[in-house]
């Protein structure tokens, strides 16, 4: 095409335009008012695969991992009892803004890539205080949690600081931080 656009891309955008057109105006309203901040991710959302660079063990399967913006950084969490690894329930998860942040809050939880529920609660407070952005974790199951992590996309690449240690620039390693 003289614009630039392939065949491909331009049947794609009308396409588009032309399904979006067969739906009732009040329908595209509604949809846009309820537009939920949880982001749909899973474990292989903006990850290369396989990794570039150093990385830990890895889900042989996408695993759900629903996600909140905040500050231009996306945070989404796992945890892990001795046994299995468990996801924020994305249908249970609600996200209610404060004055200077976030309060993500899950009443459930998911495990064998989303095919299984659990009971189980997960609440995340995310706030920006001066230049810095903290995020508090609580987790609460029937049985014990060996860990919480935080999975945290958006960092802007070049070096970094963990704890107030020497700056570092981790490349395509995945970095692995315990507190």
């Amino acid at each position: 095409m003289r614009d630039g656009l392939s065949r491909r891309d331009w049947l794609k955008v009308v396409g588009a335009a032309g399904a979006g057109s067969m739906l009732a105006p009040t329908m595209v309203t509604r949809a846009s008012a309820q537009a939920s901040p949880i982001l749909p991710l899973t474990s292989t959302s903006e990850v290369f695969v396989p990794g570039r660079g150093r990385g830990f063990m890895k889900f042989s399967f996408d695993f759900p991992e629903p996600s909140v913006e905040f500050d231009g950084l996306r945070f989404g969490f796992l945890v892990f009892s001795r046994e299995n690894a468990y996801g924020l329930d994305r249908d249970r998860m609600t996200v209610e803004t404060t004055t200077d942040g976030l309060t993500v809050t899950a009443s459930g939880l998911v495990w064998a890539g989303g095919q299984e529920r659990a009971a189980g609660t997960v609440v995340a407070r995310i706030v920006k205080r001066g230049g810095a952005v903290e995020c508090d974790v609580t987790a609460e199951m029937a049985q014990p949690i060996k860990a919480v992590t935080t999975i945290l996309r958006g960092v802007p690449r070049g070096s970094i600081s963990i704890a107030g240690g020497e700056p570092f620039d981790p490349r395509d390693n995945e970095i692995l931080v315990g507190y």
